[in-house]
């Protein structure tokens, strides 16, 4: 994967943070760190949003049953759906 470097500007106390995690053996160095910050950060971010697709699944209306029935009934229409999609872009 390619890498890109990036430069940021922290306080004393920010950099004597990192260094001490670096220095504790919790990373081997400053990239590792921020790449693993930044990592967690995405990681929240996903978990956010599938949070907010859950309520917004939650106050959507009222609740219908999933049974197997409506899967293959559900699915057969998007099959359906998806070949008649296939014929009017030939």
């Amino acid at each position: 994967m390619a890498t890109k470097t990036m430069n940021i500007a922290l306080t004393d106390e920010l950099t004597a943070f990192v260094e001490e995690e670096v220095k504790s053996g919790n990373y081997g160095n400053t990239s590792e760190f921020f790449r693993d910050l930044l990592r967690e950060r995405k990681k929240q971010r996903v978990q956010e949003k599938l949070e907010e697709l859950l309520l917004e699944g939650l106050h959507s209306g009222e609740p219908i049953s999933v049974t197997p029935e409506y899967v293959k009934e559900k699915l057969e229409r998007l099959v359906a759906k998806a070949k008649q999609a296939g014929k009017t872009k030939k």
